[in-house]
């Protein structure tokens, strides 16, 4: 038996878009600044780098069975601390310190990571309990007070107003997963990530199908009117972003069953894919098909953008 979704839903509320968005915009910008001044977003070294501690982080959030934010907590943390050691040519970052900064500030909001334990991050990390606490130290000396920013995951309780079934819910907060990934996302918002993410999983076809046995209506639910109400985005924007999103979920992916073996940037996120492949998820990493921006623009406009995200 699958697990209820709304179980999972994320407990640290977002009130509103604004409010989420203006407590990370100046930081996400500054940072953003800083990643292209050392050319961290240019270099396919660096980039190799990025994806390969992304992915070690989500394996090792997934082995400790922490609160799903607290991963989009420490790839925010990583992101900034990476940015200050890059201008300061220093090297060296270890995951499972980034996690444990992340699962504390995480613990700061609500209880949901339980009684963390340093031993135990130190045995997943393979690193001793002082090497985390030193870097653990260095963190926040660079990052502090600005360690809590808002995520994408947070908001996802606000498209809780678009009418979505378990399976659809399931597949946005894949989608949205899979998202760390992507360095061409970080000039986005955290709540346009999450809207493009959602809105591509409610006009999946092939979840209509797998729901329904049956093939889906003509016009599915495309832009929802009430969800472009609610947050005054509008559709170019969000194609724009959900291009990306559809393109990164739809990149081949090496499954391992060893963190450490054949870690490379190919994997794309593998502990994330294999994470939804189980069945608490419905298996939506494997059981439907990708997302398509094509199915998002009613019928009349479906054709302007058939082969957009094909290319």
């Amino acid at each position: 038996m699958a697990k209820s979704f709304d179980n999972r839903w994320p407990k640290h509320q977002i009130k509103s878009i604004d409010e989420g968005d203006w407590r990370d915009e100046f930081t996400r910008r500054f940072t953003i600044q800083k990643l292209q001044r050392t050319g961290y977003t240019q270099s396919t070294s660096v980039i190799a780098h990025r994806e390969a501690v992304i992915n070690t982080l989500a394996f090792f959030h997934n082995e400790l069975k922490l609160d799903p934010n607290t991963l989009y907590l420490s790839v925010s943390i990583l992101e900034r601390f990476m940015a200050i050691k890059a201008e300061k040519d220093e090297q060296g970052v270890k995951p499972v310190s980034v996690l444990w900064v992340a699962a504390n500030v995480q613990q700061g909001r609500d209880t949901s990571n339980g009684d963390l334990d340093v031993d135990e991050f130190s045995r997943i990390g393979s690193c001793t309990t002082q090497e985390i606490l030193d870097q653990e130290k260095k963190i926040r000396e660079d990052l502090e007070p600005n360690l809590s920013l808002t995520t994408s995951y947070q908001f996802l309780n606000l498209f809780t107003l678009v009418e979505a079934s378990p399976m659809m819910r399931h597949a946005a907060t894949y989608y949205l997963e899979m998202t760390l990934m992507e360095k061409d996302l970080l000039k986005y918002r955290a709540s346009l990530v999450c809207a493009s993410s959602v809105i591509l999983a409610i006009n999946n076809p092939d979840i209509y199908f797998h729901q329904n046995g049956e093939c889906p209506p003509e016009t599915l639910p495309g832009f929802p009117d009430v969800l472009l109400e609610y947050t005054s985005f509008c559709q170019d924007e969000l194609m724009e972003c959900m291009k990306i999103v559809a393109k990164v979920v739809r990149k081949p992916v090496i499954f391992v069953d060893n963190i450490n073996e054949g870690a490379t940037s190919l994997m794309r996120l593998c502990s994330t894919k294999g994470k939804y492949k189980k069945e608490e998820y419905l298996s939506v990493s494997t059981a439907i098909e990708p997302p398509s921006i094509r199915y998002c623009y009613v019928k009349e406009k479906k054709k302007q953008v058939e082969d957009d995200d094909t290319d």
